[in-house]
């Protein structure tokens, strides 16, 4: 019986948000995204799913702003919870300007939020937002026409899917969190990667690849980044 080695996909903090969409607008990003769900995944509903707008900071045009924030509070009444400033300063105390309103949203609203987001396209250039609409969503990846090299892993792996941290809005991004169900040098996890990168709404890169492996005590994994890159250029 073979150890629970698999290889994850995780970008580094220093990515920030993670990856861009390959194709920029909110409407094409979604599209984009539940194609790969479809092909690729059963994909579990969306979860801490939050509406944002921001207030302006002090870069930003306190008009432009405003109206923003008025148009939101209109059409989703009072937030959920809200900031009035974007942190303090120190040792005065001081507020920055800044803050954002925050509105918890459910499933069901999700087509309604992605119309209003469609709706204000192009939103204006601010130092954050001014709106976002992010969601996390878990899925198993699923063997079939779009991956036939599931169908090889070994029966001792540990199971393989993902999770997907999403923000939709002037830009839209995705963190993901990939486990892959493959030693990282079996023909199979090429053959896989090969079959995935097409489905993909956003581009991989070799850097985030890392081989883990289970430790001698429980729950404690070890992890390296691959010793060769994966990706063809």
């Amino acid at each position: 019986m073979r150890t629970a080695e698999f290889v994850s996909y995780h970008p580094s903090k220093s990515t920030g948000f993670g990856h861009a969409f390959r194709r920029r607008g909110v409407q094409r990003a979604w599209e984009d995204l539940h194609r790969f769900f479809a092909a690729c995944t059963h994909v579990s509903p969306p979860t801490q799913i939050e509406l944002e707008v921001e207030r302006p900071t002090k870069w930003d045009d306190d008009a432009v702003m405003g109206r923003v924030i008025d148009h939101a509070l209109q059409h989703f009444g009072a937030p959920s919870r809200e900031a009035l400033h974007g942190g303090t300063m120190w040792p005065s105390g001081e507020p920055f300007k800044g803050g954002r309103y925050t509105w918890t949203r459910t499933a069901a609203q999700l087509d309604g939020d992605l119309a209003y987001l469609i709706q204000g396209e192009p939103w204006p250039k601010t130092t954050i937002g001014p709106v976002t609409l992010r969601m996390v969503q878990t899925f198993a990846w699923k063997s079939g026409a779009a991956l036939p090299s599931l169908d090889r892993v070994h029966p001792d792996a540990p199971p393989g899917g993902g999770t997907v941290s999403l923000w939709f809005g002037r830009r839209c991004f995705l963190q993901p969190s990939f486990a892959f169900p493959f030693v990282h040098d079996e023909p199979a996890f090429l053959d896989f990667l090969r079959e995935l990168q097409p489905n993909l709404p956003f581009r991989m890169h070799n850097n985030h690849f890392r081989r883990v492996w289970p430790g001698k005590a429980p729950q404690v994994f070890h992890s390296r980044k691959l010793p060769f890159p994966v990706l063809l250029a």
